[in-house]
């Protein structure tokens, strides 16, 4: 019978700042610690145009034209 490799554990901390600006400053130090191996920081998710739209919808931003006549009329006016 072989024996089980040992896996190390991994041990995580979550950190939540009401400050954005202190984020990048608080990852160099972290990093700069011993004992840590890695500092991530999630990425901010973009919005794609499906996205953007749905949201102009959910806000009001919607407009409505009769014709293409009408349409243009509301542009330029």
């Amino acid at each position: 019978m072989r024996a089980a490799a040992i896996q190390p554990q991994i041990n995580q901390m979550l950190v939540t700042f009401d400050d954005v600006s202190v984020m990048k400053q608080v990852k160099k130090t972290l990093a700069l610690m011993r004992g840590v191996k890695s500092v991530t920081m999630p990425r901010k998710k973009r919005m794609c145009g499906l996205d953007r739209a749905l949201k102009d919808v959910e806000e009001g931003r919607v407009y409505r034209a009769e014709s293409v006549e009408d349409m243009f009329k509301q542009i330029l006016a």
